[in-house]
């Protein structure tokens, strides 16, 4: 048995057995919780794969047919599920809400679950660059806020704390457009209009456009999927609308650069985009392996800022120069991701050697943290 998946299985064996699920259980996601999994993958006739902050693995027992068929009535009850299209949904279990993905492959018919949790932390515990809660508060001037990073890096996490500090503090209308919908959200000081694809509307650049007509003072949208969606969230960002959206890119730069290319041959949008932009938060979720670690996930942040400098580059098209405009803009608030690795370090919640593993210039970091070039994890008197 591979060294992870013994890991996995002493880790789930001395983990308490927690609070009894609801109604039928599913064993599936019980193992999840024991192994504080973010992401399961289940097929009929096989272990159940799961992802952890120490890796990938199988674990458990092989899926039966009654266990699969028991899965799908729980995880997508009214879904069509004998057409070739993937079906996305979403449920609770165990204080967890769980974002489904099905679709067929050579293995046969395959769900994909991640984790939400429901209970969140405080806004301010996540390690957000204030800089960014600053602009929630100035939200008033309207324009366009980006959150970004790859797949799997926790940015709806990050978009429903953006919208747990909104709605602690202010008297807001909030709409969004999800897909699926995951942080279910309570109303507090703000009313919150959640609105899922497929349910609530069908068509993205249209859903934009009507929610510009229901009065509201925040606009969050899941994804901007396509080149029509990015141009009708600019418009809505530009009239003067609050607008917070996701993008899949590594950096910040990396974001503003794809909007700019879908924008290509349309001056008057990249002005808008120039106009309205407010700013860009990357993201990326690393092993808190270090001394003071939980051995969990940690968030390590970039933030590209607005300034006089960074609406030329964008009206211009010159993204290549944003990463500089990154590293000179520290004292207006700005934060470069190989700096918050750094304090991550500092802090010893994760090894300097799985820091530079994540950096953006490794070679720049591994010299700030005055460790020898490519050092492995365990190496310096760390602990891997």
């Amino acid at each position: 048995m591979p060294p992870l998946t013994i890991a996995l299985e002493r880790k789930a064996a001395e983990a308490p057995a927690g609070p009894a699920a609801p109604g039928e259980c599913i064993a599936e996601l019980d193992r999840a919780l024991e192994l504080d999994a973010s992401d399961v993958t289940v097929w009929a006739g096989s272990q159940p794969w799961y992802r952890t902050a120490q890796g990938c693995a199988k674990a458990g027992e092989a899926t039966t047919e009654q266990g699969w068929a028991e899965l799908l009535k729980n995880a997508l009850p009214k879904a069509d599920l004998e057409g070739g299209e993937q079906q996305l949904g979403a449920f609770e279990y165990r204080e967890n809400r769980w974002r489904v993905a099905y679709y067929r492959s050579t293995k046969g018919p395959v769900l994909e679950m991640r984790r939400i949790r429901m209970r969140r932390r405080d806004p301010k515990e996540y390690g957000i660059p204030e800089k960014f809660f600053e602009v929630l508060n100035k939200r008033r001037i309207g324009g366009l806020l980006l959150v970004t990073g790859p797949t799997g890096t926790g940015k709806s996490t990050t978009l429903a704390a953006a919208m747990d500090y909104l709605n602690g503090l202010f008297e807001l209308k909030i709409q969004t457009l999800e897909d699926p919908i995951e942080n279910v959200l309570s109303d507090g000081r703000s009313s919150i209009f959640q609105n899922e694809h497929r349910q609530h509307f069908r068509d993205w650049p249209k859903a934009i456009e009507d929610l510009m007509r229901r009065d509201p003072d925040v606009i969050v949208i899941g994804e901007m999927r396509t080149v029509e969606a990015v141009q009708a969230a600019i418009t809505a960002a530009e009239t003067g609308h609050f607008v917070m959206a996701t993008l899949h890119t590594k950096t910040a730069a990396g974001a503003v650069t794809r909007l700019t290319d879908a924008l290509q041959g349309q001056p008057d949008l990249l002005s808008k985009l120039a106009s309205s932009f407010l700013g860009v938060l990357a993201q990326q979720l690393i092993r808190a392996d270090g001394p003071k670690g939980d051995k969990k996930l940690v968030a390590a942040y970039e933030f590209l800022g607005r300034t006089h400098a960074v609406v030329n580059v964008i009206r211009e098209g010159r993204t290549e120069l944003l990463a500089h405009e990154i590293a000179t803009g520290k004292r207006t608030g700005m934060v470069m991701m190989d700096d918050s690795l750094a304090r991550l370090v500092e802090e010893k919640r994760v090894l300097a050697a799985t820091a530079c593993d994540h950096a953006f210039d490794r070679a720049a970091l591994e010299k700030k943290l005055g460790i020898a070039p490519g050092t492995p994890r365990g190496a310096n008197g760390e602990s891997p």
